[in-house]
């Protein structure tokens, strides 16, 4: 196909901000129509990126723009139906993350997605920010991925621990624990974690030590009570370790080198959602529609995302709060 037609539901901060700027890059592509249930904001967001149809219903939508793909941009608890039905009615679909309230629905999706020969995406961008992927390149270059370390910290009011149907983990820093996968490079065997509320009414800190299959190690830091919002990530390897700000920089250590450093909006060439990987996952997702094969992010692969956020809050004595 020379356009891949896609239509999208919800036309909230995550459209406007990454996903339809994003899509607005690629020349291949078609933004043919947007729903949302509050009219107003899908009218001003196909306004925004010229997208000719609006509808209120997503079911309409789907069945009247009858699009390639189909991107569902909205709270986890209310996204299992609208992708159960656009992959039923034979639509490849993006979703973006949590891919539903819990595992469980994300594996009858994964069911789903087969059984009408679907393609699917989630969308966890930070494998694809250019920085961390240039990172973990020379890392992999050198050989063996021994330890990863990655680090979320944010300042949240009480109150705002609640994702749309989906707790902090799973709703953000579910972010991490992807990546944390994705740079080792093979699943968790084991997990030791520990998560607290700090004076909250939710779990608002995470931490846990992963072994992988291959015999990396991962190291994950979460605090949602702290002084403010800091992404740090580290991967080590043979002679060669690579500290990463993936929004800002990277210092590359490698024995016997001066330090390297690398700029995150050198390398991906534009603003924020090329920086932090919306315009990368976009035109990945794109060429896999155009080429028939499964993304890298598909749901088969988030299922153990989600499996391995289970196994932090399983593995961790009863959380209790401070």
């Amino acid at each position: 196909m020379d356009k891949v037609r896609v239509a999208l539901v919800g036309a909230g901060g995550i459209a406007n901000g990454a996903h339809c700027p994003a899509l607005a890059e690629l020349s291949d592509v078609e933004m043919a129509a947007i729903c949302d249930v509050v009219p107003e904001a899908a009218r001003q967001t196909a306004e925004k990126f010229g997208i000719p149809k609006v509808h209120r219903d997503y079911r309409e939508m789907i069945e009247q723009a009858d699009p390639d793909a189909v991107y569902v941009l909205v709270r986890a608890h209310q996204m299992y139906d609208i992708a159960d039905l656009a992959l039923k009615s034979g639509k490849d679909i993006f979703l973006e993350k949590p891919p539903g309230v819990t595992g469980e629905q994300t594996r009858q999706l994964m069911h789903t997605a087969a059984a009408h020969d679907c393609l699917t995406a989630v969308g966890f961008q930070r494998r694809f920010t250019p920085i961390t992927v240039e990172c973990l390149r020379r890392v992999r270059e050198r050989g063996t991925v021994y330890q990863v370390l990655v680090s979320f910290l944010k300042w949240l009011e009480e109150g705002a621990g609640f994702y749309g149907g989906s707790d902090i983990l799973f709703g953000d820093v579910i972010h991490i624990v992807d990546t944390m996968r994705w740079m080792a490079g093979a699943e968790a065997v084991d997990v030791y974690s520990d998560v607290k509320a700090r004076d909250t009414s939710f779990a608002s800190a995470h931490n846990a030590f992963v072994r992988f299959s291959n015999g990396a190690i991962g190291l994950l830091q979460s605090n949602h009570r702290v002084g403010g919002r800091q992404l740090r990530f580290e991967i080590h390897g043979d002679r060669i370790s690579c500290v990463i700000a993936p929004e800002e920089s990277a210092v590359i250590h490698e024995a016997g080198k001066e330090p390297e450093r690398l700029d995150a909006a050198e390398l991906a060439g534009g603003p924020e959602p090329f920086r932090i990987g919306f315009l990368q996952e976009n035109r990945h997702f794109i060429d896999c529609v155009k080429a028939g094969r499964q993304p890298d992010t598909n749901l088969a692969d988030a299922l153990n995302t989600m499996k391995l956020c289970d196994a932090i809050m399983q593995s961790s004595p009863a959380w209790t709060e401070d």
